[in-house]
């Protein structure tokens, strides 16, 4: 008979704990519940922000691509200009060596007319 006081009184123990523990426990797994919300939640955040982060460095990769295009554009075009302005300075110099010959036949065009015999108009 003492076997079954103590079968009862253990088993009396086991349901009291069983219904004491949860309530016992329920401000902490209340707690852990808002912990692991709140974890989602920053989780998210930052999966956005990886995101964002991945698409802006590939926008400036993109960016850097281009950069390097329009420089290369900008280093030839420099060489041409480099020509071009060799170029003019030659053109200068046939030029100026025009217009000498060009004052020289004015010159000579004057002499000519001034040594021509002039005719009154009447």
């Amino acid at each position: 008979m003492k076997r079954w006081v103590i079968v009862g009184i253990y088993f009396i123990l086991l349901c009291v704990s069983l219904v004491a523990i949860p309530g016992c426990l329920s401000p902490v797994t209340s707690r852990l519940d808002q912990v692991n919300s709140q974890l989602q939640q920053t989780n998210q955040q930052l999966a956005t922000m990886n995101a964002t982060m991945e698409e802006t460095n590939r926008k400036l990769v993109e960016t850097n691509q281009r950069l390097g295009q329009i420089e290369a554009r900008l280093n030839k075009t420099n060489e041409r200009l480099d020509v071009v302005d060799a170029d003019l300075g030659k053109t200068n110099t046939k030029l100026g060596t025009i217009e000498e010959a060009v004052r020289g036949f004015e010159q000579g065009l004057k002499r000519f007319l001034d040594a021509l015999p002039k005719i009154n108009k009447n």
